[in-house]
C-alpha cells in the first residue's frame, strides 16, 4: 500500500508538533538548526542503539567501552557535566543533533554546540532519554536521563548486536 504524499505531510506535520517546545526556543533564540526526519538519512541518527528493556529505553552502557557516568543532583551540575561531556566530545565547528525518548523514529534538531548548552535546561527537560550526537557521522554519544538524573558519554556509537 502506497503513502500518499497529503499522508505524508500530515505524518510529517504530527512528527514537528512532538518537537515544538524545542523548535520554538531555538528559533526565538535565532540559533540556526535542521530538523533531522526520520524517514530521511542522516548521519547523525544512528539506526538502532542497544537500549535496555525495562530502564525506559536507555543505553545499556556496561556494554560501552570507555563509558563516562555522571549522577547530577540539580540543573546546574546537569548543565555542568553536559558541558565537562562535550569538551571532552564535540568541537564548537561541528553541530550536534538532538532526540528525545526510547525511539530513534521521532524527528531530531541538528545545531551549533552552544546553542544546545545555551538551551541545555529547555531541550534536555523535553524527554527522556535525551540523545546527542554528532550531526556528522563522528562517532561519539551522549545520553542525560532525567528519572535516573545522569549524563553518560563515550567516544563512540555503540551498535545493537
Amino acid at each position: 500500500m502506497s503513502v500518499t504524499p497529503r499522508e505524508t505531510a500530515d505524518r510529517r506535520n504530527d512528527l514537528l508538533a512532538s518537537i515544538a517546545g524545542p523548535l520554538e526556543a531555538i528559533e526565538l533564540m535565532g540559533i540556526p538548526h535542521q530538523i533531522v526526519w526520520p524517514d530521511t538519512p542522516s548521519a547523525a541518527r544512528p539506526a538502532h542503539l542497544p537500549v535496555v528493556a525495562g530502564r525506559k529505553g536507555r543505553l545499556d552502557w556496561s556494554v560501552v567501552p570507555k563509558a563516562t557516568h555522571h549522577v547530577w543532583h540539580d540543573e546546574g551540575e546537569r548543565r555542568r557535566l553536559l558541558e565537562e561531556a562535550f569538551s571532552v566530545h564535540v568541537s564548537s565547528s561541528h553541530d550536534v543533533a538532538i532526540f528525545w525518548g526510547d525511539r530513534m523514529d521521532m524527528p531530531g534538531i541538528c545545531l551549533e554546540p552552544g546553542g544546545l548548552i545555551a538551551l541545555s535546561d529547555r531541550l534536555l527537560d523535553h524527554g527522556s532519554p535525551a540523545w546527542i550526537l554528532a550531526c556528522d557521522g563522528r562517532s561519539w554519544l551522549i545520553e542525560c536521563s532525567l528519572p535516573d538524573r545522569e549524563i553518560c558519554h563515550a567516544p563512540s556509537v555503540p551498535v545493537e548486536r
